[in-house]
């Protein structure tokens, strides 16, 4: 069934290509066709064969000898089911807009799409859309998307074959067709590992550590950041990664949730440009967000001149932050192609994953980066991660000190194939640190040569960090945080309220009507009142649900009334309020009769009484109110999504509401949604700084059986008011100590 290293080495070469198509093999197409009717070859038999032995498994353990034909067979399953997935997505009869643009060479189409899942995305940016005429079915137009929005895919046209026939009031069909290049880029970094012989480095049983003579002392490195300097665990890395002490076996930075991860990663990276200026150094991470951010803090002390950030060539430019443009491969007006004289004279390169495939392309020696830092090790698959170690790989041997960067006990790589993610869902930074030597000894220490845990939390208040601290990490965090509510006593709140869980029929997804209700309220009075914690606006709150459809709905309600709330202080102070010319047009479009204008007033909470509502009924003008009896609250501002949207970000208050109103089974095992799921649970706790509040039904859900609610009982934060009531007024009236008491 697997391909023999030959058999590797021939699907490689098999075109003139920079990098091969490694299209889906047909034996496995022909078994993973649910309608296929053909009798299945020895080949389809033993994929078969294959895949029943895989299907039960949690996760398959990868050996060193199946290794690249484990994880390709994963990526080729991944392939297939997301190929599946955009077939169901088809449109017929869809309208579809011609977009008015600046640049003549530049022609966009938007193409309206329900139910866009900016968290699990099943169509991104570089993806196909194929177009047809209901009018003229033998043309297919093909358009690239471009920009995918909440509610609109933006489509180029770059062949301008569709915008010469386009016909606006026509209908059109309309199919995606998956762009393949990243898992190209991970197939391609198997085979590159597998032909150099490496991989034997990604299983560091018994590794050697190199012996650095130059290496140096915390005495003779002075901290370029002070804050690491009275850091020990955070010194100590840096010391380790620039002797390359765990050499030629990967560096592992362990870094759980505000512990100075990315500090750390900066601080190593400028003292190795310091103290060896010839040396060329790789930054990758799973995505541009974080690439951006480690470039971001990079130029505050290296200088631009020095550092590159390369983006694909699909990314647009007018995205990309200005302070980052003149240190990327882009120039003044477009974007131009990455070429290997480009890079001569950069020090720091900094990419995503996917295109550090580029390095490889390029052939550059196996020697050029003396380190390579993969940050958010932990989210990316084991196949993505393994295109930058190939930029390393050549001649049986690892030319760079890999450092692996991330949390094991947070969310891992998000997979569509239920199959491929028994391949796929573990990353390689969770994988290796089961290896001794990156497991305690028996006076439970690491191994500093090999690993370091950094310990100091500076994100959360120590209570929220306490649950997490307790169930994931050993109970050795230590809280640094000072923002200002140490004081409070216990920043949790866990709101029991007796709501019922719905779903549609035609939908898994579920809903929970009283809990968003509670939600609500909790946005309002911590928008409105005096906290522990000083004045909250919107931007400081997050929305986490483990469900897609409470998402949606809490988005909808939010941004209505968001809208309500421009339309009455629009309707107040008319010309003079500040909006941007988009919010403008809003209000002024959907704002065509009183009975609008009248909703909105009646919706906007007021602090005042009903005699003052008439009067700004009858009343217009900037003194109507005072400016203490109004506030816009600019809902819009806060963020709502389930766990995945949220791993690796904070927030000053999360709100979380759990939906279930009762337990199920799955997989023979008594549920409770994301509660259940261990590292979901882990990160929707450590997003808080400085309060967290929970809602949901803990009778049915048998929470006090929990490690959460033992905690928050414990310290008087479990509110099991359940019955169908109004929340206690006391807690609109007072947020002072952030209590229901």
């Amino acid at each position: 069934m697997f391909r023999t290293k030959e058999g590797l080495n021939k699907q490689a070469h098999q075109t003139c290509s920079p990098m091969p198509p490694y299209p889906i093999p047909v034996e496995l197409q022909t078994v993973l066709d649910i309608n296929a009717q053909s009798e299945l070859c020895r080949k389809s038999e033993m994929y078969s064969e294959v895949l029943q032995i895989i299907d039960p498994l949690k996760h398959v353990d990868l050996s060193e000898c199946h290794y690249a034909q484990l994880l390709t067979l994963g990526l080729f399953l991944e392939e297939y089911q997301t190929n599946e997935e955009m077939k169901k997505r088809k449109l017929f009869n869809q309208t579809i807009k011609k977009l008015p643009v600046k640049d003549p060479n530049e022609i966009l189409f938007s193409i309206r799409v329900e139910e866009l899942d900016e968290e699990h995305a099943w169509i991104r940016e570089g993806d196909f859309v194929d177009v047809i005429d209901t009018k003229m079915y033998k043309e297919i137009y093909t358009l690239r998307v471009a920009r995918v929005t909440q509610t609109y895919i933006i489509a180029s046209d770059d062949a301008a074959k569709l915008s010469k026939a386009f016909v606006p009031t026509n209908l059109y069909n309309i199919n995606f067709r998956f762009q393949n290049y990243p898992l190209r880029c991970d197939h391609h970094a198997i085979w590159l590992t597998y032909k150099e012989n490496t991989i034997t480095y990604l299983f560091p049983e018994k590794a050697k550590p190199f012996i650095n003579k130059k290496s140096q002392t915390y005495g003779t490195m002075t901290m370029i950041n002070p804050a690491i300097e009275s850091n020990p665990q955070q010194k100590q890395a840096v010391l380790h990664i620039v002797n390359k002490s765990s050499f030629p076996a990967p560096y592992i930075l362990y870094g759980p949730p505000g512990t100075g991860k990315t500090a750390t990663l900066v601080e190593a990276i400028v003292q190795i440009h310091e103290a060896f200026p010839l040396n060329c150094i790789l930054v990758c991470t799973p995505s541009n967000t974080s690439a951006d951010e480690i470039a971001r803090r990079l130029l505050k002390y290296v200088n631009s001149s020095y550092l590159y950030r390369i983006y694909s060539q699909s990314r647009d430019k007018s995205t990309i932050d200005k302070e980052l443009q003149n240190c990327s491969f882009f120039g003044k007006n477009k974007r131009i192609p990455l070429r290997r004289e480009d890079i001569i004279g950069k020090k720091i390169l900094i990419s995503t994953l996917c295109t550090a495939m580029r390095f490889s392309l390029m052939k550059l020696n196996a020697d050029y980066f003396s380190h390579i830092f993969i940050d958010e090790a932990g989210q990316g698959t084991e196949a993505n991660v393994l295109i930058p170690i190939s930029v390393a790989s050549k001649d049986g041997k690892l030319h760079s000190q890999i450092i692996l960067a991330g949390d094991p006990k947070q969310l891992g790589p998000t997979i569509i194939s239920k199959l491929a993610d028994k391949i796929l869902g573990r990353s390689i930074l969770e994988r290796i640190m089961q290896y001794d030597i990156y497991q305690k000894d028996h006076y439970n220490n690491y191994n500093p040569k090999y690993i370091t845990k950094l310990l100091h939390n500076y994100r959360n208040h120590p209570k929220i960090i306490q649950i997490s601290n307790k169930l994931f990490y050993d109970n050795e965090l230590i809280s640094k945080y000072s923002n200002g509510n140490e004081k409070v006593n216990f920043p949790i709140i866990f709101n029991g309220v007796a709501g019922e869980e719905e779903q549609y029929s035609f939908s898994p997804s579920k809903f929970n009507y009283e809990e968003i209700r509670l939600v609500l309220r909790y946005v309002y009075n911590l928008i409105d009142n005096k906290t522990a914690f000083g004045e909250v606006a919107a931007k400081d709150i997050d929305i986490v649900t483990p469900f897609k459809l409470q998402s949606k709905r809490i988005k909808k309600i939010l941004k209505k009334k968001d809208l309500q709330e421009r339309k009455f202080l629009y309707k107040l102070f008319g010309k003079n309020i500040k909006l941007s010319d988009d919010d403008r047009d809003i209000i002024e479009s959907e704002m065509e009769n009183e009975e609008d204008i009248e909703e909105a007033i009646e919706e906007y909470i007021v602090k005042g009484t009903e005699e003052d509502i008439k009067k700004l009924k009858m009343q217009s003008g900037a003194d109507v109110i005072p400016d203490d009896q109004y506030k816009y609250r600019n809902l819009k501002d806060i963020n709502v999504g389930t766990v995945d949207l949220f791993q690796g970000q904070e927030r000053k208050i999360m709100i979380m509401t759990a939906v279930r109103s009762k337990t199920f089974i799955c997989n023979g095992k008594e549920n409770i949604g994301f509660l259940s799921h261990p590292k979901r649970f882990n990160v929707a706790m450590t997003r808080a700084q400085a309060a967290l509040i929970v809602i949901g039904n803990p009778d049915d859900q048998d929470f006090d059986t929990t490690e959460i609610c033992r905690t928050i009982d414990l310290f008087g934060g479990l509110k099991k008011n359940t019955a169908n009531k109004n929340t206690p007024k006391k807690m609109y009236k007072d947020f002072s100590q952030l209590s229901l008491d």
